[in-house]
């Protein structure tokens, strides 16, 4: 019986101890990087000409979407980039879904055409279908004056 009652006591004090272990600061993460494949072919499945280029354009948008999600000149754009990965920064709280958005290029830099700006929120644009988002809400200030 006394057995029992000090391991009792010592599970206690270790769930303590573990408790008072964790950060005691969470933070909202304020930036999330995402990434996409390649764009190689063109929409007929003809290779993308090798003298022209693909640039993506990257929108955040507030969760659901309103209005035409692509109408590319009424979604809020927050970047545009030629790589296959682009860091996020969140400045304002909300639910936040992603858009990107290929644009061709031809030799000399100019626009040629765009594709549909794919939605994290669209089963069909994303990695097996697993569709994502932020919740960015950040805490209140810390009490302050208690006594």
């Amino acid at each position: 019986m006394m057995k029992k009652i000090v391991g009792t006591i010592l599970a206690l004090f270790l769930m303590v101890g573990v408790a008072f272990a964790q950060p005691s600061n969470w933070r909202v993460p304020d930036q999330a990087t995402i990434d996409w494949g390649a764009i190689t072919v063109l929409e007929n499945g003809n290779p993308l000409p090798a003298d022209n280029t693909i640039e993506y354009a990257i929108y955040l948008s507030l969760y659901p979407l309103t209005g035409d999600p692509q109408d590319y000149e009424n979604q809020p754009l927050v970047g545009t980039t030629s790589n296959l990965t682009y860091t996020l920064t969140f400045t304002d709280e909300g639910s936040w879904v992603v858009g990107v958005q290929p644009i061709r290029k031809d030799s000399d830099g100019n626009e040629v055409s765009r594709s549909n700006i794919s939605w994290s929120s669209d089963p069909a644009a994303v990695l097996d279908g697993n569709t994502f988002g932020w919740a960015v809400w950040y805490k209140p200030g810390n009490v302050s004056d208690l006594h």
